[in-house]
């Protein structure tokens, strides 16, 4: 335990700088206008996002590798492809996070960013460092025109600013693997992968690993845990946002992508009054107030067959399975029919310094395969007298 608290007290200062990263990168007019159709655009007015070390170090105390849950009293939990898509809006179905070909790190930067060997990484030469990212594509020169190739750059450059940064970022370093830049070339296409998916398995991956080495490993979206909890746990959402009346419900998010409000309530609260709060013992408590479902108060949502599935989730180097199956009530599920759920396989994450020369296609071959079949591998409710029915499949985002 101590260990992963000192290491999130670190994590801290980076988490608080990613996001400060994205609140300070002044959006040109140009590059807004370019993405505002994507899934990507909300997560873009994110204004900073606040958190707490010692509640995410109690809650990851509480995880059991074996299950990829978390156990917290009678309740098992998970975070889903509900909750990711939730929090950030980012599609969940989709082409899965997977390069089609190896690939040398200078001609992708050349080709996609106009960029020579200044932009990569002088450690991690599969890698760019965001802040030289910042300086060189920040401010869009005025004589760029509107939809010509050069503010193509600038578009794809900040992309992967975002996916660096808060939503896929890797270990502790302020730097964004080449390899991405390979989703978002057709800046039209980008909302056909399935993002959700990827950040969920490089979350979960980061997770066990970070259980087992909290020096060493602590990559991932970390910030989505503390919102998780907020939203299953009210009274350490109250906690955590210092309120002492009874306005909490009201003052809930209501619009996805919900990081996108809740990193505005959580603007003003203090963490360092929380300093001595002991979270360990309240996740403990026996009446813990816990719900299940708490997006229900969210009108008009189109749910997603991908909630359901049981299913092998890949997110570049990162694979994770997504387990509904362990925690059903937190989709509404009585009795967990499994009849049609596909058999778990053993897999192995393929994770190298640089991407250069790596066969995606045959290393990951049968991890591909299990992506195929996600519409058939789903958990359906067979309690007497249920009226579920899963959700169809959405044709346009199958792959």
């Amino acid at each position: 335990m101590h260990f992963v608290l000192s290491f999130l007290f670190f994590m801290q200062n980076k988490i608080r700088a990613r996001f400060k990263f994205v609140e300070d990168w002044q959006l040109d007019a140009k590059v807004t206008k370019a993405i505002q159709h994507l899934s990507f655009f909300q997560i873009s007015t994110i204004s900073g996002c606040k958190f707490n070390p010692r509640l995410v170090a109690a809650f990851c105390n509480l995880y059991h590798e074996s299950d990829d849950v978390f156990e917290i009293g009678q309740h098992k939990l998970g975070i889903s492809l509900e909750d990711v898509f939730m929090f950030t809006g980012l599609p969940v179905d989709g082409m899965p996070l997977v390069i089609a070909e190896s690939l040398e790190p200078l001609e992708v930067c050349k080709h996609l960013l106009g960029w020579d060997r200044v932009g990569i990484d002088a450690v991690k030469p599969g890698s760019i460092n965001l802040k030289r990212l910042q300086e060189k594509f920040m401010v869009v020169p005025t004589e760029v025109e509107d939809h010509s190739q050069e503010l193509k750059y600038y578009v794809r450059a900040y992309l992967l600013a975002l996916i660096g940064s808060i939503l896929l970022p890797r270990s502790t370093e302020q730097i964004v693997p080449v390899s991405y830049l390979l989703f978002i070339d057709d800046i039209d296409r980008v909302d056909d992968y399935a993002w959700g998916a990827g950040l969920l398995a490089q979350l979960n991956s980061g997770i066990r690993k970070f259980r087992n080495e909290p020096r060493k490993c602590a990559y991932g979206a970390f910030w989505l845990i503390q919102m998780f909890i907020m939203e299953h746990f009210p009274s350490l959402a109250k906690k955590i946002m210092l309120d002492h009346s009874n306005t909490l419900p009201t003052r809930l998010p209501k619009r996805i992508p919900l990081v996108v409000e809740w990193s505005k309530l959580l603007k003003g609260p203090s963490m360092q009054s929380l300093k001595n709060t002991n979270f360990a013992e309240m996740l403990a408590a026996p009446n813990l107030e816990f719900i299940s479902r708490p997006y229900e108060r969210i009108e008009g949502i189109v749910r997603s067959r991908l909630f359901y599935s049981r299913t092998l989730l890949i997110g570049l180097n990162y694979l994770a399975y997504h387990r509904p199956d362990l925690f059903p009530d937190q989709l509404g599920i009585g009795e967990v029919d499994m009849s049609d759920l596909r058999k778990i396989i053993r897999f192995k994450e393929k994770i190298r310094t640089g991407d250069s020369g790596k066969n995606w296609p045959r290393n990951y071959k049968q991890y591909i395969n299990e992506w195929k079949f996600r519409y058939q591998s789903c958990v359906k409710d067979c309690s007497e007298g249920t009226d579920f029915v899963l959700p169809q499949i959405n044709t346009t985002e199958c792959c």
